[in-house]
Parts: C-alpha cells; structure tokens; sequence
C-alpha cells in the first residue's frame, strides 16, 4: 500500500492523511453554512483538505461537487457550474480548486452567487492571500504546516520513532510536500540525508517554482540574499511581496519572534 504522496492530493482515508485546525474549522463553518476561503502556500495540502471535506461530508448525506480552475475557464463557466451544481438533489458541498491570474473575475462571480444563494456550502482554495474583508463573503482559513506531532505521524508509518522524526521535522521545517517526499524517499530504504540531497537535485515542481518567484521579483530576491546573511527582518513589512508572487508565501514564513525565515533550510541553496 502506498503511504506517501508528494505529487498527488493525499487520499482521504489514507493513514497518511494529516488533520490540521484547518481542517476542523472549515468543517464546522461549512456545515453552519459559512462559505469558506481556503488559503496556504503552495502545494502545503489545500487540494487534499477539500478532497477530505467532501469525503466526510458524504457520509452526513452531502453530495460533492469540485472545479479545478485552469486558465481555459472563463467566470461564466464558473457560474455555469455553480449552477449545475443547485440541480442536485439535497445539500451539496460545492469545491472551487485555484483561482489563478484571473482571481478577481472568479471572485466577483463567486460573491454574486452567494448573495443569490447565501447559505450554501462552498469552499474555495487558493494560493493568493488577501487582505481582510477582501473575500468576503467567505470567511478565510489559513492553511498550516506541520507541527512535530505531525511528522510523527508521517514517520510511525514507516515504524521509525521520535529521532527520525525530529530530523524530518528540521529538513522539511513542516513544509507537507517536503514531508512527503522525504517519508517516500525513506520508504525506498535511503537515508535522510541522502533524501535530502535527492530533493534538492531532482524535485521538479516545488522549487523551480520559487526559483521562478524570486526571478521574477528582485525585490524578493534581494530579500532572500539578506536571509542567508543573517539579517532579522520582519515579517509584516515583506507580506506585500505575497500579493505579487502568492508562492513566495511557501518560501518565507514568520517565526516566533515575527521575523522572516526561509520554511526550509532546503530552500536555502534554490
């Protein structure tokens, strides 16, 4: 049985799944009939949490419906869809994966709808952050990285305990796509450092998409050199850069003193 899942949305009922405060506050918003704003960095797991609602969901009686936006999609196709779906019989969970360059088309779509149709239960994933009220009237959810129990959870599948554990944690900083390829690459019987060395040469989705951010954004850029020097810089003075390049949102994060860090010591040789 497969127990990791770097390039794919995790299986809801797999072992392998990890339940997060996200996921129980957007159950419980969703089934008060709060339409939800599902936000996080990329590939931290957004797809997998809607999957995991619509799988819960069903077993209350729901029906599910998900759209992946792709850029093909014009917002009178998301309309279309929105409305197929009030068709079904019963109560429908109605999932909306990415919104992309063309956010604020969807979004007005989106609130449209919900003014005809308060009450209904949607959720909506994107990478993009807004600022408060921005979504309304959606309420936003951020999406977390691992905690260490987390990782444990990663790791006792692979019936490894708490050092392996504590390693993993450090390497992937809870990013959950680092995670996952580091327990897969484990799984094959390597060693953690050899994982680590493998992620950093081969992984084709994650990293070149913040090489391409930083790129992209001197700015950015400019920023993340002054990291790897050692200098302390706030966290709420670089968020504007997050409305600019959304993935940067999986590069830097805050820590417990509000200072900017990189997520993973990984990402520190992109």
């Amino acid at each position: 049985m497969k127990l990791y899942f770097p390039d794919k949305p995790v299986p809801p009922d797999s072992p392998a799944y990890v339940e997060r405060p996200a996921d129980i506050k957007a159950r419980h918003l969703v089934l008060q009939g709060t339409p939800v704003y599902l936000s996080g960095p990329p590939l931290t797991g957004k797809t997998s949490l809607l999957f995991r609602l619509g799988y819960l969901l069903l077993a209350q009686g729901l029906s599910f419906f998900y759209l992946k936006l792709t850029p093909e999609l014009a917002p009178s196709d998301l309309e279309a869809f929105l409305e197929d779906c009030l068709r079904a019989k019963g109560n429908s969970l109605i999932a909306i994966d990415g919104l992309g360059e063309n956010a604020e088309a969807y979004l007005d779509v989106l609130k449209r709808w919900l003014y005809r149709h308060s009450g209904s239960f949607l959720v909506v994933a994107e990478t993009f952050h807004p600022y408060p009220g921005e979504v309304a009237p959606l309420v936003e959810i951020s999406l977390s990285f691992f905690y260490k129990p987390h990782i444990l959870q990663l790791v006792n599948l692979l019936g490894l305990g708490q050092e392996t554990a504590e390693e993993l944690y450090r390497w992937s900083g809870g990013y959950p796509y680092i995670a996952h390829n580091l327990c897969a690459a484990l799984a094959e019987g390597k060693e953690l450092k050899e994982a680590v060395e493998n992620f950093k040469r081969e992984d084709r989705k994650l990293l070149p998409l913040l090489k391409e951010a930083l790129l992209n954004v001197p700015e950015a850029s400019e920023l993340y050199r002054r990291i790897l020097q050692g200098e302390q810089i706030l966290h709420r003075r670089i968020t504007h850069l997050f409305r600019e390049a959304p993935s940067l949102r999986g590069l830097f994060r805050s820590d417990e003193k509000g200072y900017v860090r990189l997520s993973s010591p990984i990402l520190s040789s992109l």
